[in-house]
């Protein structure tokens, strides 16, 4: 089963496991958008700094560890956003909000906020943009959200090395002595 929302990776979830394990990460995502949605509606209703264009939307998601990370497009931030898992969720508890931490992702280290809603516990925040009246609809600011979530999770490529001329010519005669 593939699953289109995951940044368009060829993630494949096996058997009756991976089916739970999607609907999992999809409700996570889901009680996230309606919080979010919430919070628009109330605490963030007439603040100038809302994009009429954008609406609350989880654009891209994974499991990550035992929890989800995933990447949150509202009308006033984009950012990424992770959610622990059970197990981690009583260590997350005693994070005061508003705290930094950073957190190693394949694609570097990166700063994340501690947060707290009702509806969704503690979760960590990397803010991309905020505000985000530079975008000029909602699928843009989606495409730009999954690619940097995309961006975070990619693993970082080793630099190739410069080879000198000499080890390039020695390569090549090593290559040529080796029987084929």
């Amino acid at each position: 089963m593939e699953l289109p929302c995951l940044l368009g990776r060829q993630v494949e979830f096996h058997g009756a496991g991976g089916l739970r394990v999607e609907q999992e990460v999809r409700a996570r995502a889901e009680e996230v958008e309606a919080v979010f949605r919430h919070i628009a509606a109330t605490r963030m209703e007439g603040v100038p700094i809302l994009n009429p264009a954008l609406a609350v939307e989880a654009a891209a998601m994974e499991v990550w560890g035992e929890g989800v990370i995933l990447a949150l497009v509202t009308p006033w931030f984009i950012n990424v956003m992770l959610l622990p898992g059970a197990d981690e969720r009583p260590h997350w508890e005693d994070m005061a909000v508003g705290q930094s931490t950073v957190h190693a992702l394949p694609g570097g280290r990166f700063s994340f906020i501690a947060g707290r809603e009702e509806g969704i516990g503690p979760y960590r925040m990397c803010s991309l943009f905020s505000p985000v009246l530079e975008f000029a609809d909602h699928e843009t600011a989606c495409a730009t959200a999954g690619a940097a979530l995309a961006e975070m999770l990619r693993e970082e490529q080793e630099p190739e090395v410069q080879m000198s001329r000499r080890d390039l010519f020695r390569r090549a005669v090593r290559e040529e002595a080796e029987p084929a």
